[in-house]
């Protein structure tokens, strides 16, 4: 089984961040599923992430590994390359592939590569999205099929909180998959399709964020049974770049990257580092930005300063309307962590009333304060 397309690892990066960023994230999981009567067995994963970004273009490369009983071992790597024209600010372009190998019993396990395509448009507080994937699947006994999707969605934030919708459409030959999620074949056919419903609602407020989500699944053509899934998990920020997410819950099936349905229970630690911590700063002082995004919505970006202390650091953004907000001292550096909804967002940060700085390791955009500012993209 895929294990790692079941953990909820997704840090999103703002496409134009300056410099390469690295996440390592570990843990450990009990997988299992409800519908197979399977009980659930331990497991160790480790994904890593490389994010380098552009103004216009970004490149997300990721790989992880689970390793544990049979069931739940599997090798996932896949490569994401995203463009947002400065011209067209509410629009976002996403494509890219995965590959993996499973090694769940025998009824499931073999190889998968895949492609998908998203478009996001960004309404402000509301942001609509629609995509597609086609996926190959290869399993034991000379079994190969190919598996596409379509989903339509919507994510709209007012606050800390954020909620989304998707409608998604399956069409699949993974007829092994398909009996293994619970379902029955009503006939022998060239493709079995199912539709989903999916439903999340997310709040955060640093250092801490929640998620509650919900599936349903019906099959249509040539295929019976239905299914639902409920999940919840929880983040929370241990230090700037440190964070501990804890997940439960059921998980339907992904036909194209053919991962099975589960009940997965898991813990693990993320750890998010800069290459280049510093830019052309003062002398003596280095600000930097991270941005830890939520699957579900929303983002958390921390802006940590290095100066004097009795330095007065202040920030500000379009999200403040451009009023200068204290970035408080915690006895050994200047930290803020900042609620962002879906969006796009501008900030700058000045010491001692000089000038307005871009934090490091995001893009610099013109800002309203007549110095430097950084863009911050939240789906």
């Amino acid at each position: 089984m895929g294990l790692m397309g079941l953990i909820p690892f997704v840090v999103v990066g703002a496409l134009g961040a300056q410099v390469p960023v690295v996440t390592i994230e570990a843990g450990a999981a009990h997988v299992g599923s409800a519908t197979r009567g399977i009980s659930p067995a331990p497991a160790a994963f480790l994904a890593a992430q490389l994010l380098l970004p552009g103004t216009r273009w970004s490149w997300t490369a990721t790989a992880s590994g689970a390793f544990g009983a049979e069931a739940s071992s599997s090798l996932t790597g896949g490569l994401t390359v995203g463009f947002s024209p400065m011209a067209l600010l509410w629009s976002r372009t996403e494509l890219g592939v995965n590959g993996g190998l499973t090694g769940a019993e025998q009824q499931t396990a073999g190889r998968t590569a895949s492609m998908f395509a998203r478009q996001w448009i960004d309404l402000g507080a509301t942001s609509l999205w629609a995509g597609a994937a086609i996926g190959k699947t290869s399993r034991p006994q000379l079994l190969s099929s190919t598996n596409a999707t379509v989903d339509l969605g919507a994510t709209v934030t007012h606050g800390s909180v954020a909620a989304a919708a998707s409608v998604q459409h399956w069409r699949t030959a993974d007829w092994r998959l398909i009996e293994a999620s619970g379902y029955y074949l009503t006939r022998a056919a060239s493709a079995y399709t199912m539709d989903d419903a999916r439903l999340q609602l997310a709040w955060q407020a640093s250092p801490v964020a929640l998620s509650l989500s919900a599936g349903w699944r019906l099959g249509t053509q040539a295929t019976e049974g239905s299914s639902a899934a409920f999940a919840a998990s929880a983040r929370f920020a241990l230090a700037t770049d440190v964070a501990l997410t804890l997940f439960a819950g059921d998980l339907l099936a992904d036909p194209v990257r053919g991962a099975p349905e589960a009940r997965l229970v898991s813990a693990s630690v993320r750890w998010r580092v800069e290459a280049n911590l510093t830019d052309r700063r003062p002398a003596g002082v280095h600000v930097r930005a991270l941005v830890d995004a939520d699957p579900a919505g929303g983002a958390l970006l921390i802006i940590d300063v290095a100066a004097a202390p009795g330095s007065r650091v202040e920030y500000a953004g379009s999200f403040t309307d451009w009023t200068p907000r204290p970035v408080p001292y915690d006895g050994a550096r200047f930290l803020v962590r900042i609620p962002l909804v879906s969006g796009r967002h501008r900030v700058s940060v000045r010491v001692n009333g000089g000038s307005w700085l871009a934090p490091s390791g995001l893009a610099r955009v013109d800002d309203e304060l007549g110095g430097d500012a950084a863009l911050v993209i939240v789906p």
